[in-house]
């Protein structure tokens, strides 16, 4: 019996009827931490750019340093020049003039464009000289600040040596600084800048010299005195913003780690530009130990500040600490936006995209799936809501706020009893709070209507409708653009999550249609498969997108409503503004109505829907010419050790011709009465209906997408990695995963195949085929249904009782004894 070994590659695969499937896991997709978070309290309303880069976003420490330090440096010199140099030209002069330019401008006396600006019309009098001669010092510094900064081959080193510079000039232009802060004929203004650029050479020379211990950005082991009695005799307790730049290198210079703390948290609280380098440098350990001798209750809060900075976990205790000693301070409209944007990503997260917060996975994933992981997150939701309870006593608590933080103040109060489902809390809070000229402000009071409205008013009614789109329509609309910055830190859209939180409600009131829309309309990553959404694509290639929603959710008829709509004459303002850009062809909604239709066992009037569509659709379109098979779908194929007959193949893959055969076969089981040829109708129907599920070839024809990890519970916030069929009907589901359909057929045929052992030892196989999938499935759904860890016991039997009647009533057959030789486990029974 020299038999082909690929006819039974599936009797041939019984041995997975006694192991539980597992499958590998290697790199593939992955998501930003901003692609998981919902934010729906809008971080702007702080209104201090020089904070923006700690706001509690996906871009943390990536928001930009604001404007401000820039602008007071403008401001100081525009004030020296008593009004004659214009802030704007001189920010351009410090901040977008190259120093190369700077200096062969100088050299050359051509100023070409910077002629007109008035900055450089005021140095170049000769009365400003001395200005002049600074500006130039500056951006010699700038060059040689290059060549700490860059390898040896830099592209302007050039430029230093052509004024004058060799490669040790930087030491020559510390020395010269020093002198000319010595000057009495400098003016005072300029003698502090000189100093500046004294402590900060000074610091890079020992920062990048390879032979010193003294104190740097990581410590040392002594003071850089030097540069500390610079700083102490011409920069400390001064006003100007150099002094509070140069406080970073004065305090980087102590090697007591106290002293730096103190220093550096002092110029953490002073400027801005300085921060980022700061938070990275400095822990909150450190700062914390000068709470025990700070007493000046402005910098105690500081302190505070900082540590709740430091913190992506809970920072009530530091909120109130703000509170209590400086109830003004901007760091406490900080805190409260950001502890408010954590609770809607712990909180709400789970519920409008479906991504927990924390960890996935436990140490032991692969014993227990994913129920540790769920388990501990679910623990943590509850925990969450009741910090946030906790946090809302604390902030009904922080009564003599004034300004902009009582209104942060009201606004997070109301925003969240939303979440927490007290609405009549809520509007009490906002209608409490008078309309703001700050827009930011605004756009919040807005997101709150929209939150109540959807929440507390019947958003079918045309009303309710028009009223949400006039809340909508005030809200920025927020442009992405195809770069880097955009895709790793891509703008904040308020409305995706509100969309795809309408959505939601629309889903739960029976509306598809509208759910549909809003979903499309929120683009916004949840935690399910939804298929690849590429920026600029057209209408020509179909992708799974344009009907995940439909495919999740829909009946047949929603199909008919969803076109209906695209269709339809005087749509309100409401229902324009929800039309994606894209439609998409009604041919792919077709045929999405014919699989729809066919889930419901609905095969003829599905055949009709398809009859409507090309012959080639299926080869043409989508992944159909891959996963659809030209194989009769009726036949066994090598899931059995021996075809019947010889297998017909179609001319093409199509669900057309799939579904004319089972049309073909049902119409005959109605009419069939000899009980062998009802056991053989039925067979093939079962084959049919297999190959239909998610263990059969043809998966396709009933799914639009499939994964080795579909029946797997892996990472809790995993799901959008892989594909999983989901069915609002769990009928429906049970026939792809559970085999229902195959198994009724199966069950049939065996009943009237009495006469045929060949036949019935085929249909026994076929049954432990389709009982392993059920058992199997059965377990994972009690799995993802259990709240306890671990959840129960894997069964010790896994071995379906199909394979024990194989044995016992059909030994004898020529099926048996093929499939035994190929696979050994058979032979046992």
């Amino acid at each position: 019996m020299n038999i082909p070994y690929r006819l039974y590659i599936a009797a041939i695969s019984i041995l997975s009827l006694t192991v539980w499937p597992r499958s590998s896991r290697g790199c593939g997709a992955y998501l930003t931490e901003g692609d998981t978070r919902v934010s729906l309290f809008l971080q702007e309303m702080v209104g201090n750019d020089g904070l923006s880069m700690f706001y509690f976003t996906y871009s943390f420490l990536n928001g930009g340093i604001g404007e401000g330090d820039r602008l007071r440096n403008a401001n100081e010199w525009s004030t020296y020049t008593w009004g004659a140099a214009r802030p704007a030209d001189i920010d351009t002069v410090m901040y977008n003039v190259p120093g190369y330019e700077f200096v062969d401008a100088y050299a050359n006396n051509d100023w070409g464009r910077l002629r007109q600006n008035t900055f450089i019309q005021w140095l170049l009098l000769p009365q400003n000289k001395k200005a002049m001669d600074y500006m130039l010092f500056a951006k010699k510094v700038e060059l040689a600040h290059s060549r700490w900064t860059q390898d040896e081959q830099n592209l302007w080193k050039w430029r230093i040596v052509d004024v004058g510079m060799d490669r040790e000039g930087e030491y020559f232009l510390i020395k010269d600084a020093m002198v000319l802060c010595e000057n009495a004929d400098v003016a005072q203004f300029l003698r502090q800048r000189y100093a500046f650029q004294a402590v900060k050479m000074m610091y890079y020379e020992n920062y990048y010299s390879t032979d010193t211990v003294i104190c740097d950005a990581d410590g040392g082991t002594k003071d850089n005195t030097p540069l500390i009695q610079c700083y102490e005799r011409y920069l400390k307790d001064r006003p100007t913003i150099v002094a509070k730049w140069g406080r970073l290198y004065y305090g980087l210079s102590f090697a007591d780690k106290r002293k730096r703390a103190a220093e550096l948290i002092r110029c953490f609280h002073r400027c801005d530009e300085k921060k980022d380098f700061i938070y990275k440098h400095l822990s909150a350990g450190e700062v914390n130990d000068l709470l025990a001798t700070e007493k000046n209750k402005e910098m105690r809060a500081a302190i505070y500040a900082y540590k709740g900075i430091k913190t992506p976990g809970k920072a009530m205790a530091e909120i109130k600490a703000v509170y209590e000693n400086a109830p003004g301070s901007d760091y406490l409209g900080l805190l409260m936006v950001r502890e408010i944007s954590k609770l809607d990503n712990w909180v709400l997260g789970p519920e409008v995209n479906g991504f927990y917060s924390g960890s996935d996975r436990g140490s032991d994933w692969y014993d227990h799936g994913d129920t540790l992981a769920r388990f501990f997150a679910l623990k943590n939701l509850a925990k969450d809501k009741v910090y946030m309870r906790q946090l809302m006593s604390c902030l009904e608590g922080l009564r003599d706020l004034r300004g902009k933080n009582a209104t942060l103040r009201m606004l997070a109060l109301a925003h969240l009893h939303q979440v927490d489902k007290n609405f009549a809390m809520a509007a009490t809070y906002l209608d409490k709070i008078p309309r703001q000229k700050d827009r930011t402000i605004e756009q919040q009071r807005n997101v709150e209507r929209i939150i109540h409205i959807m929440n507390t008013e019947d958003i079918a009614a045309g009303t309710v409708q028009q009223k949400l789109y006039e809340h909508f329509a005030v809200l920025d609309v927020v442009k992405k653009e195809a770069g880097y910055w955009d895709y790793y830190y891509p703008p904040v859209d308020v409305r995706s999550e509100l969309y795809l939180m309408l959505s939601g409600k629309f889903r739960k009131k029976g509306d598809i249609v509208m759910a549909h829309l809003l979903f499309r309309k929120a683009d916004m990553q949840v935690n399910d498969h939804c298929g690849y959404n590429p920026p600029g694509e057209d209408d020509t290639e179909f992708r799974y997108h344009y009907i995940h929603h439909l495919d999740r959710y829909g009946r047949p008829e929603d199909v008919d409503s969803l076109l209906a709509f695209y269709d339809k004459k005087g749509k309100t303002a409401f229902e324009r503004s929800v039309m994606p850009e894209r439609r998409g062809k009604n041919e792919w909604y077709a045929e999405l109505k014919g699989t729809l239709l066919m889930r419901q066992g609905k095969f003829e009037e599905a055949l009709a829907v398809y009859s409507n569509l090309p012959e080639n659709y299926w080869a043409e379109n989508y992944e159909f010419k891959i996963y659809l098979d030209r194989l009769n779908i009726t036949a066994g194929g090598t899931l059995l050790p021996e075809p019947e007959t010889m297998p017909r193949y179609y001319d093409m893959v199509s669900k057309k011709y799939a579904l004319q055969d089972i049309v073909r076969l049902r119409k005959q089981l109605q009419t069939e009465k000899d009980s062998t040829k009802v056991a053989r109708i039925c067979f093939q129907l079962g084959n049919a209906f297999y190959n239909m599920s998610y263990y059969g070839r043809d998966w396709m024809m009933y799914s639009y997408g499939w994964s080795s990890h579909e029946n797997d519970v892996y990472d809790v916030n995993g799901k959008w990695e892989y594909f999983r069929f989901r069915s609002a009907d769990p009928v429906i589901e049970k026939v792809y995963y559970n085999c229902t359909w195959a198994i009724k057929m199966y069950e049939k045929a065996l009943v009237n195949a009495r006469k045929d052992k060949e036949l019935g030892a085929k249909i026994v196989m076929m049954l432990a085929l389709c009982d392993d999938g059920d058992r199997y499935y059965k377990f994972i759904k009690k799995m993802e249904r259990s709240d306890l860890y671990p959840p129960f016991e894997r069964p010790k039997d896994l071995t379906s009782p199909y394979l024990s009647l194989l044995g016992k009533r059909y030994s004898r057959t020529r099926t048996y004894e093929w499939a035994s030789v190929n696979c050994p486990d058979i032979a046992g029974y």
